[in-house]
């Protein structure tokens, strides 16, 4: 049973209920929480509070990236509850689920092809579960048939977004914001956040604490040692620049990494448009550029792009597209996500000019 505190704070917040069709089974618990609070280290958009009364207590706080709300939702998950089937809108929950060791409780994703690794599309494939499709297209209808215990989005705040139509169907719905969290390890802890729902808060913890290790144990292998190594990140899309901002989870990965972000002293968390003049100049200041976009593969075709040839004398250019399987999708975006040390020890590997790389490639 879900018990709500404030039925209606804001029709932007109110996607965050998690609807009256929650059904109770039959606690998995693996230890007793009594009244405290769930320990975060770098996540910043949810917590979470075990109660007395054994439920627990969640927050999720400006549920998106465009957001500057300081509204909350607050809503309790009882303590019989535990997600026996679930919905992924979203890869990034397949994911964090598979990394659980979930995978059986998925009742339904977007689709096959969305999935890169092949043995986990052959086990969805082998037990029949439904492709729903995406937020433009969704199944509304299979989806009801499959009468989930749980659905999981991660809405972005415009149209595309389906969470309040699925609440108005009396669908259990929840909002997913990791892609919101401004530091690698905290899109990561947001495995915690979906372990509420599962009862799998100490694999969660166990696995989070792992992962932090092996990240720091990268980052303070050069701790000591400046870098001179300046990285530029962003891409043109229809004759217009997106970089990430200086506080974004980019920027702080080239941090950890020993290297400079050539933008490090912006503000802002979130992608960041730029004109053809800016990027030009940032170019020049750069050593390194990531992320020239999905299809690159070659400097021919960034050269066609209006930057001077000269520069690719000097600037080494890498894309994080080394790992697309036959429908084109992309691992670092996959098990890139809840992988943050292996990518923290590519772009480490990049400031030292070190060919073994993992998600990166270099373009010649």
């Amino acid at each position: 049973m879900i018990l709500f505190k404030n039925p209606i704070i804001c029709n932007v917040i109110a996607i965050l209920c998690l609807g009256t069709l929650l059904r109770c089974t039959p606690a998995q618990t693996e230890a007793a929480h009594t009244n405290h609070t769930l320990e975060l280290t770098y996540a910043k958009r949810f917590d979470a509070s075990y109660l007395e009364s054994g439920a627990v207590e969640v927050k999720i706080n400006a549920p998106w990236s465009s957001s500057d709300s300081t509204l909350v939702k607050t809503f309790n998950i009882d303590s019989g509850f535990t997600a026996q089937s679930i919905v992924c809108l979203s890869i990034t929950h397949i994911n964090m689920l598979t990394e659980l060791n979930l995978q059986d409780k998925i009742v339904g994703i977007p689709t096959y092809e969305d999935v890169f690794d092949d043995s986990l599309r052959s086990y969805f494939i082998d037990r029949g579960v439904q492709e729903i499709g995406k937020s433009g297209s969704l199944n509304y209808e299979l989806l009801m048939s499959l009468n989930p215990d749980l659905i999981i989005e991660s809405a972005v705040g415009n149209s595309m977004d389906v969470n309040q139509k699925l609440e108005a169907l009396g669908l259990p719905v929840i909002l997913f914001s990791a892609h919101t969290e401004d530091h690698p390890l905290g899109r990561l802890e947001w495995i915690k956040y979906l372990s509420l729902f599962t009862k799998t808060q100490n694999a969660a913890d166990e696995l989070f604490q792992k992962r932090v290790i092996k990240y720091k144990s990268i980052k303070s292998e050069w701790s000591n040692k400046d870098s001179s190594t300046t990285f530029f990140v962003g891409y043109m899309w229809k004759d217009n620049w997106y970089v990430p901002g200086g506080n974004s989870y980019m920027a702080q990965f080239i941090k950890d990494a020993g290297g400079q972000y050539v933008l490090e002293e912006d503000s802002q968390s979130g992608n960041i448009k730029l004109s053809h003049e800016t990027v030009i100049e940032l170019l020049r200041k750069s050593d390194v550029w990531l992320h020239p976009g999905y299809q690159i593969t070659t400097l021919d075709q960034l050269q066609g792009r209006s930057l001077p040839p000269a520069y690719f004398k000097r600037l080494r250019v890498y894309n994080n597209n080394r790992q697309l399987n036959e429908h084109g999708k992309n691992d670092f975006w996959q098990s890139g996500f809840v992988h943050p040390e292996m990518v923290l020890q590519d772009l480490r590997h990049i400031v030292k000019k070190n060919d073994s790389l993992n998600y990166y490639v270099q373009i010649k």
